[in-house]
């Protein structure tokens, strides 16, 4: 039986993250140290910038005239605001530099600025314990707790109180359902289709939105917001499935970090939710591929039946030929409700 696509949506189990650097730098904490959400692990140099002037322009002079007028030489360490070329006094026209950094060439009428580096800042993103250090790059971080596992994610991280504004995951979460009790609170939802939504919790302000469905046409205004967007089941006014929903009502009023980055299947990243539990016996690791058999709680990835969850009763031998004429292995699934659905198994996820 083949392998299947695995979502975590578990109500306690343990969990292990690696953070890292985008490039070499400063790791600041050290084995066995528990850490909080927003806790900085390890630093780096950002990307550096560089500005290229053309001071003879600037100057409003021949090339060869604005280079006798240069007031820095390659090499140089200059301050925000310095002059760089220009004659001082009251009523001279200069060339000053934006930002402090370092002159890389300077000659020819021209200058080539790098300016200072800026410190990149790699944050825990939920409360752990620091397992292992990975030299000059990151940590594995670990916690024990629920998680929740999503489709889609802006980019985003934050922790807050987690809300259930109106206790229904079958309802689309609109404007009138924030009060003013919801400022700095993570929410969540249905699903969302109104782009005044998104910006009426930007400007309440939430600290995070977790829904079932985001229709399509809001993913680029939800990659604006400040704060983050989970999508855990299905682009559309999809509601949030069942198991998702108890797990997150059932933790009203506790603190829940919300990792909304983007799905990288490549470094095993996903966008998700944490809600750390303590535990004197510390749950299982879950395991992130599973093979599709029979008993396995799944969750369908195709309309009609778009993040329905149920268990797979059947699978079908060999091709199974379907109403729309396609030859596939399927099986047969019985939902929450008792319905029982005939489908691909391609169609299908496991839920753990």
């Amino acid at each position: 039986m083949r392998n299947g696509l695995t979502t975590h949506i578990q109500p306690l189990v343990t969990i292990r993250r690696e953070r890292f650097l985008p490039q070499n730098g400063k790791v600041l904490v050290r084995k066995g140290q528990r850490v909080t959400a927003d806790e900085t692990l390890a630093v780096c140099e950002a990307n550096p910038k560089y500005l290229l002037f053309d001071y003879a322009r600037g100057l409003g002079l021949p090339i060869k005239k604005a280079d006798e007028l240069l007031q820095v030489k390659a090499g140089q360490e200059v301050e925000e605001n310095e002059i760089l070329a220009g004659l001082t006094g009251l009523a001279k026209r200069v060339v000053r530099s934006p930002a402090k950094g370092q002159v890389i060439l300077a000659g020819d009428g021209q200058l080539l600025l790098k300016v200072a580096p800026s410190l990149f800042e790699l944050k825990a993103g939920f409360e752990a314990t620091i397992v292992d250090l990975i030299a000059e790059r990151g940590v594995i971080l670990e916690t024990s707790g629920a998680l929740l596992q999503g489709i889609w994610g802006n980019g985003k991280i934050a922790t807050g109180v987690l809300l259930n504004p109106y206790h229904a995951a079958e309802q689309e979460l609109k404007v009138e359902h924030f009060t003013m009790d919801m400022q700095n609170a993570v929410l969540i939802g249905g699903w969302i289709s109104n782009p005044m939504t998104l910006k009426t919790a930007a400007n309440l302000p939430v600290r995070g939105l977790i829904v079932g469905g985001l229709e399509a046409h809001l993913l680029n205004l939800a990659k604006e917001m400040p704060f983050p967007i989970l999508v855990l089941d299905a682009f559309g006014s999809v509601a949030m499935n069942n198991l998702a929903y108890r797990i997150l009502s059932s933790n009203e009023r506790r603190q829940i970090s919300v990792n909304a980055w983007e799905w990288d299947r490549v470094r095993g990243t996903r966008p998700e939710a944490i809600i750390v539990v303590s535990e004197v016996e510390k749950p299982e690791l879950p395991q992130d591929i599973v093979e599709i058999s029979l008993g396995k709680t799944v969750r369908l990835c195709r309309s009609p039946y778009t993040a329905r969850i149920g268990r797979l009763e059947r699978i079908y031998p060999g091709k199974t030929i379907l109403g729309n004429g396609l030859s596939v292995n399927a099986g047969e699934v019985i939902l929450e409700d008792g319905e029982k659905v005939t489908t691909p198994l391609e169609n299908l996820e496991v839920i753990l």
